[in-house]
């Protein structure tokens, strides 16, 4: 069998009484005045003004094409080289908006229904998708000139407020 040791405890000596704690000292003195009259204030060493203003949301509302589907006459250069070229014009389209130009090669009506999407999300234009599915279905060349003089037009406007913006 194994020893148990035996531990002990020394006794805790309460005192008879709890300890009496004080309130904490003010930190100011307190301020009396008379009526109609404010108190004399001490100027801060520095101050710091925070101007929060809620942001804005402007919402515009979605405008039309800047030239209609069959405004040829707008661009005879696009209207010549749509209609007696058009895997070129394609191709010079989506260099202009920024794409690839083997796209409207390999998949011409594929690539027009998504570069018109593109223009008309981008630059708020009213319509939709099924819109966009016949007009490049039914009137390709139409189409691709129209989509052309829109982003000249766009290019056209953000090159004029560029210059507006510009420091003098």
């Amino acid at each position: 069998m194994a020893m148990q040791e035996e531990v002990k405890f020394d006794p805790i000596v309460l005192p008879d009484h709890p300890p009496q704690y004080s309130p904490p000292p003010p930190q100011q003195a307190p301020i009396t005045m008379q009526p109609g009259h404010l108190p004399m204030q001490q100027p801060a060493a520095s101050t710091n003004v925070v101007i929060v203003q809620q942001p804005m949301v402007t919402v515009v509302s979605p405008r039309q094409w800047s030239s209609g589907l069959c405004a040829c006459c707008d661009d005879m250069g696009s209207c010549l080289a749509g209609t007696f070229c058009f895997s070129c014009f394609l191709c010079h389209l989506a260099d202009k908006m920024g794409e690839s130009c083997c796209l409207p090669v390999c998949y011409a009506h594929t690539a027009m229904v998504a570069m018109r999407t593109k223009i008309r999300i981008q630059n708020n234009i009213t319509g939709d998708i099924n819109n966009d599915i016949w007009t490049t279905c039914c009137c390709p060349m139409c189409a691709a000139c129209q989509m052309s003089r829109e982003v000249d037009f766009v290019n056209s406007i953000n090159v004029h407020r560029a210059a507006m913006n510009a420091p003098m």
